[in-house]
């Protein structure tokens, strides 16, 4: 019990300790959408939270733009730093909703950073994670079955870039009624009489205001319908050709697309290998020419990091070329934006990616 509740210890060597990821959930769009003035005072927001809610059950280990990675001195701690986060979050309207991963294990400290599988897992965890969830190891789901948490064991799951299935458990920072968003930009809402609301795939949901309303394409104030030239049929298997939507929204990164693209940009920022992360960044952001520039800018900083020349021209290059190709429809899917592979060449998407893009 005394290891459990000693003080995080600040010197080199391998201590157990719990690791925890939070993520400000659709970042992308939030920026994409409102603006860097705005991003920029969520983020501060954000920060405030988790440095007076860690106060005295740990430290920051560093800031990741939207999300956090800490070290904390035991599971119920962590449990407390998560719920006064959210709900320092939850006292303020327009900010995304929390996402997140903890694993209890050994790390090892080296100059100020924790490295090591409790670190990798903990974040593989939080890139599982949806809007509103904490996905966990056993010792924290222990600890927030402890303090009043509604916990939902999952069962083994695969983790990516580990040999065995995980034991993994899910609670929710905040119920699904709760959890009300902005499909557009992410942020959260508390819908009142004058909030903007439409009806999208069946569900009813609500914007932060009416510029979101009116990207929705629902908003009644825009010309009927019914008196527009109907659209052409979509294409089948536009995975492979490639997405064809005009150009409103080329420029604009759907929401789901954007927290895809933000998880695995999060998970190349905390793994050992960066890149098969920044690989599936890379296709999930390809149609879009702002996110696909900018995972080749990521790409380009990392391969100068390595000191891999070769990766550094070949990424030179392909900034240059990523977004016209995104904006003309010309980019082979499945790319994995590395050297490795040609410029046109094509390749797999994934399944969950394949879902994900189809469906913008």
């Amino acid at each position: 019990m005394h290891d459990e509740h000693r003080e995080v210890s600040q010197d080199s060597g391998r201590n157990e300790t719990t690791i925890m990821f939070l993520d400000l959930t659709a970042f992308t769009a939030l920026n994409d959408t409102h603006g860097d003035d705005t991003a920029v005072a969520v983020v501060d927001l954000f920060v405030v939270a988790v440095e007076r809610a860690i106060a005295g059950h740990g430290r920051i280990v560093k800031t990741l733009g939207d999300g956090v990675l800490l070290q904390i001195r035991d599971p119920a701690a962590a449990v407390q730093v998560a719920q006064a986060v959210n709900a320092h979050l939850h006292e303020h309207d327009r900010t995304p909703e929390l996402t997140g991963g903890a694993s209890t294990g050994p790390v090892v400290e080296r100059d100020g950073d924790v490295l090591g599988a409790t670190v990798n897992l903990a974040s593989r965890l939080a890139g599982l994670a949806t809007t509103g969830e904490l996905w966990m190891t056993e010792a924290p789901a222990r600890a927030a079955s402890a303090a009043g948490w509604s916990v939902e064991f999952l069962g083994p799951k695969s983790v990516r870039g580990l040999r065995r299935p995980v034991n993994v458990h899910r609670a929710r920072l905040c119920e699904p009624d709760g959890c009300v968003t902005d499909p557009i930009c992410g942020m959260r809402i508390s819908p009142g009489p004058t909030t903007p609301t439409a009806v999208l795939d069946t569900r009813q949901v609500w914007f932060c205001s009416p510029d979101c309303h009116r990207q929705s394409g629902t908003d009644s104030t825009q010309p009927d319908p019914t008196n527009q030239v109907a659209p052409a049929p979509r294409p089948p298997n536009r995975i492979r050709e490639g997405p064809l939507m005009n150009r409103a929204s080329r420029r604009r990164t759907p929401p789901a697309i954007a927290q895809i693209i933000e998880i695995a940009l999060a998970d190349a920022r905390s793994a050992d290998d960066p890149w098969p992360s920044l690989e599936r960044a890379h296709v999930a952001s390809q149609p879009w020419a702002w996110p696909h520039t900018r995972v080749h800018a990521i790409m380009l900083a990392t391969a100068w990091r390595q000191g891999d020349h070769h990766e550094v021209l070949g990424q030179l290059i392909r900034l240059v070329v990523a977004g016209p190709g995104s904006l003309t429809n010309r980019y082979p899917p499945g790319n994995t934006g590395r050297t490795t592979m040609g410029l046109t060449e094509h390749g797999p998407v994934p399944p969950d990616l394949a879902d994900a893009l189809s469906s913008q």
